[in-house]
């Protein structure tokens, strides 16, 4: 097969992949889209556009660590490319709002590597902070809990929970003054103001 007749293969399955995700097929859109990335390694072909496209079906299909990784991949080749950019601000939305659904398993294993991508973008809001902190605590972890709780609450003052998990985590380790001075910190603020859903997909 030839290179040309290599790349107009390509193309028609990316249009195809495309159909798929506009259908709200996007997982198989996604499997496209992962056998055309092997493709385009082995053809020696660097496609910003193809890492962006998988990017977006991966953000529908709800694959957010992949999502990430080629959204990131995309902007390294093509940093000016106004959609990459938008849907990376999609994506790194839906991964905070990932962290900090309150239907959230504590001890979730995923939840140290989406807060390890926003903190290597500097993404990581207070609700991705406050996820990382209750999974340490999940995992009997206090020391690495409170170092985190002591960093959101003197950089996010205004942070109720964090305020509040610092006062629990300080009560159980017998450090009352820490604890009361939480309480009171806490106690000066209204109800805490986290964002949880972020509607829409990365190609929105």
């Amino acid at each position: 097969m030839t290179a040309r007749q290599t790349t107009d293969r390509m193309l028609a399955e990316l249009r195809r992949a495309y159909q798929l995700a506009e259908e709200q097929r996007a997982p198989e859109a996604l499997d496209i889209y992962r056998t055309l990335l092997g493709e385009a390694r082995q053809a020696g072909i660097d496609s910003a556009h193809l890492h962006w496209a998988c990017a977006v079906a991966a953000d529908y299909s709800g694959e957010l660590e992949m999502a990430f990784e080629q959204i990131t991949t995309a902007i390294a080749k093509d940093p000016l490319a106004p959609p990459f950019r938008h849907s990376f601000d999609l994506i790194t939305r839906h991964l905070r709002a990932a962290l900090a659904d309150p239907e959230r398993d504590a001890g979730d294993p995923s939840t140290p590597r989406l807060y390890a991508l926003l903190q290597r973008s500097d993404e990581a809001d207070v609700g991705a902070h406050l996820a990382m902190v209750r999974f340490h605590l999940a995992k009997g972890r206090a020391a690495e809990a409170r170092a985190l709780l002591e960093a959101v609450t003197l950089l996010h003052p205004a942070s109720r929970e964090a305020w509040e998990l610092l006062g629990r985590v300080a009560r159980e380790a017998g450090d009352v003054e820490t604890a009361d001075r939480a309480r009171l910190e806490a106690a000066t603020l209204g109800d805490g103001e986290l964002p949880f859903a972020i509607p829409g997909p990365a190609s929105a």
